[in-house]
């Protein structure tokens, strides 16, 4: 799973829900460490 974050790794919630051209955006990590990051 892919997480965009800011520079300080932390999860964007709000926006668009893709970024185009941006890689330097997304984290990769299992299912378990994106389900805790994206819960509101």
């Amino acid at each position: 799973m892919n997480l965009r974050a800011d520079a300080q790794v932390n999860p964007i919630k709000e926006g668009d829900p893709v970024e185009i051209g941006s890689n330097e955006r997304y984290v990769a990590m299992c299912r378990k460490h994106f389900t805790e990051a994206t819960a509101s």
